[in-house]
C-alpha cells in the first residue's frame, strides 16, 4: 500500500511538472515576444530621429569658405574697444581705485 501511494505521488509530481513546464514554456515565449517589440520599436524611434536631425542638418547646412587673412584680424567688439580708448578726453588706465568705500564718520580719522 505504500509503494502504491508513493508511485500515485510521483504521477502527481510528473503531471504538474509537465504543467509547470507548458507554463513556463509559454511565459518566456511571451517574454520573449515583449522583448523582440520592445527592441523593433526603440530602433523604429532610433530611426526616425536620425531622419529628423538629418533633415534639420540639411535646412541650417552652412558652407563657410575658408578665409585665412581673417586670422590675425581684429574683431569687431576690439576694434569698438580701440576706439572708445583713443577718444582725446580719455586720461588712460586707471592706475589706483580704492576697493572699499570709507564710512563718513571714519573719514577724518586716518
Amino acid at each position: 500500500m505504500a509503494e502504491e501511494h508513493r508511485q500515485e505521488m510521483e504521477r502527481e509530481n510528473r503531471k504538474l511538472s509537465a504543467m509547470d513546464l507548458a507554463r513556463l514554456q509559454e511565459r518566456n515565449e511571451k517574454i520573449t515576444l515583449e522583448r523582440k517589440i520592445k527592441l523593433q520599436s526603440k530602433e523604429i524611434e532610433k530611426d526616425e530621429k536620425e531622419k529628423r536631425l538629418e533633415r534639420l542638418r540639411s535646412q541650417v547646412e552652412v558652407n563657410v569658405p575658408r578665409d585665412p587673412s581673417r586670422l590675425l584680424k581684429l574683431t569687431e567688439g576690439l576694434k569698438e574697444r580701440k576706439k572708445a580708448t583713443s577718444s582725446p578726453g580719455s586720461r588712460g588706465p586707471v592706475m589706483h581705485m580704492p576697493h572699499r568705500a570709507v564710512p563718513t564718520w571714519r573719514q577724518g580719522m586716518m
